[in-house]
């Protein structure tokens, strides 16, 4: 109860060289934050709390994040990469029109929301 757990995950292809990647990208200085609760469950994250929305989106995706300071904002691929940043404070529209089809990440702090591009 109230330890503070710091995360990431690491994938390892089976190829002769092993090749590695891990989430969030720059693991070693970025890493994921938790406080457990006496719940058995995750009683709070750190840092900044966002709505994400439309999901699946085609080419808006809306963005409302809570506070009132300009928070990072990142879209990562499905092998770690970050394909987007933007700073922005509470409401934001972000473009994702020119990303390919697929299931990215969105971060913004410690804080992670599944994201679905269609079309």
């Amino acid at each position: 109860d109230q330890t503070w757990v710091r995360w990431y995950v690491e994938a390892a292809a089976n190829n002769p060289s092993k090749t590695r990647v891990y989430f969030p990208a720059g693991t070693e200085h970025n890493v994921f934050v938790y406080k457990v609760g006496s719940s058995m469950a995750v009683a709070s994250v750190e840092g900044a709390s966002f709505e994400l929305f439309p999901n699946p989106a085609s080419h808006i995706v809306n963005i409302i994040t809570s506070g009132t300071r300009s928070e990072q904002i990142d879209v990562i691929n499905a092998v770690g990469q970050t394909v987007m940043s933007v700073n922005r404070t509470g409401a934001t529209g972000i473009d994702v029109s020119s990303l390919p089809t697929g299931i990215y990440v969105i971060r913004c702090g410690p804080t992670v929301r599944k994201l679905v591009v269609s079309r």
